[in-house]
């Protein structure tokens, strides 16, 4: 068996090591390394070249034997009502008592969602054959993620809903001079197709260059602190289809920095930021743009030309907002623009019907906590994908009890996907609900 040393340092830094003194280390952790040689102790740099073998330790994370999963760590995940899914199942069910341990550490989705969990257990890396990773709605940090640089196999990831960052105040210099960052932690995941990093509080120094990246498809960034895309490096991702730099700080952004490479990007968002102008770029074959709450966003000339973004055929911005004559010709022959959000416009025994269902399911899922919470409800913002698939549920309206409201939200995205007609999906893509006790 490889034993593996790693240390979580401050400021979500981290140095792994093998037997062998062979290391590969976050940004700024190599400086806590020091080398003794008889009663001499100097930094690593003398010994960098030497020992700095980041290839080496993945194949030792790679080679490291893998315990079968105990009785008390399932009895562990069934108590915490931890979903685990295979490849012959669709949906994923709550881990069973009586699984064989063999068969469930052939898992290819793992649901840790909803536990606060200040760090990740140790039986997950026994988990070896995992493809999607649920982490969301913790208590993770950045030190706390080292672990997922052994997944190499992974292709989806949700780490949304973690406090990994925050916002330095504006009189600690020394927060803003050591800033944390995940950005090692790319080159181990370089398989992931689907990415959503939301509600994480990050900038684009904390996130750092995603350009490792090359095989994702979507990326969620929103909800965070970005005011600049520059350092992460998005047009290296070549294959990117679905960019969501939605409800951030962003005042620009040059569409160039995005890249002509993202020939592949089909949908941007960039709704509820600070936009001006905005730069042109070509972005081939984009389909799907929202720019709604924004600042008063006015465009380079070249959004309309006519044989410029030809794919384009759905655009949401603000009343008032001065879209350029071609660009504007051409969506109105699709019938695709929005000024304002949509409004649900349905016969009220079919509304009724939908709600019945959602409410019958939603209830279905509910986990009772302990205590008295009768008379209590709450109002949730729920946002839907394709297929009913709860993307995002958020309290907008609070019962007072925080215990109450938590166990609302979890019991919608295990509701998920929710049960509505294909031919209403796109009229019940956000949508508010009053779950009541």
């Amino acid at each position: 068996m490889v034993n593996l040393k790693g240390v979580n340092l401050k400021g979500g830094k981290w140095v792994i090591i093998t037997p062998q003194g062979h290391y590969t280390a976050s940004d700024g952790g190599e400086k806590s390394i020091n080398v003794r040689s008889g009663n001499n102790v100097t930094g690593i740099e003398p010994y960098r070249d030497q020992f700095n073998k980041p290839e080496r330790v993945q194949v030792a994370l790679q080679a490291v034997q893998i315990k079968q999963l105990s009785r008390q760590e399932i009895y562990t995940m069934h108590r915490l009502k931890v979903k685990v899914a295979f490849e012959d199942e669709p949906q994923p069910q709550i881990v069973p008592l009586k699984i064989n341990p063999q068969r469930l550490q052939q898992a290819e989705f793992l649901d840790l969602s909803h536990l606060q969990m200040t760090d990740l257990p140790d039986w997950l890396a026994k988990f070896t054959k995992l493809r999607k990773l649920d982490i969301s709605y913790n208590q993770l940090t950045p030190e706390e993620l080292v672990p997922l640089s052994a997944m190499s196999v992974l292709e989806v990831l949700d780490v949304s809903h973690n406090p990994l960052f925050e916002e330095c105040p504006w009189w600690d210099l020394k927060c803003k001079i050591d800033v944390p960052s995940i950005q090692s932690l790319w080159q181990y995941l370089a398989g992931l197709r689907d990415l959503n990093l939301s509600h994480t509080g990050g900038s684009a120094k904390n996130y750092g260059d995603l350009s490792d990246l090359r095989n994702l498809h979507v990326l969620n960034l929103s909800h965070n602190r970005l005011k600049t895309v520059t350092g992460l490096n998005l047009q290296k991702i070549m294959g990117l289809r679905q960019l969501d730099l939605s409800h951030n700080k962003l005042k620009k952004i040059d569409f160039s920095e995005l890249g002509a490479e993202l020939s592949s990007l089909q949908e941007l968002n960039l709704s509820f930021n600070r936009l001006g102008h905005l730069t042109f770029a070509p972005l081939p074959r984009l389909n799907k743009l929202y720019l709604e709450s924004n600042s008063q966003v006015s465009f380079d000339p070249e959004f309309g030309h006519p044989f410029y973004l030809q794919e384009l055929r759905y655009m949401t911005y603000d009343e008032g907002t001065e879209i350029p004559e071609g660009l504007k010709k051409k969506l109105d022959s699709f019938n695709q623009t929005e000024t304002k959000p949509k409004s649900v416009v349905l016969p009220q025994k079919k509304i009724q019907e939908v709600v019945r269902r959602i409410q019958t399911k939603i209830r279905q899922n509910w986990i009772r906590p302990s205590g008295d919470y009768k008379g209590l409800s709450c109002v949730i913002e729920i946002g839907l994908k394709q297929g009913g698939v709860v993307e995002t549920a958020k309290i907008i309206s609070s019962s007072g009890n925080t215990i109450f409201d938590a166990s609302a939200i979890k019991a919608v995205y295990d509701a998920s996907p929710l049960p509505i007609p294909y031919e209403l999906l796109a009229d019940f893509k956000h949508f508010h609900f009053r779950f009541s006790n």
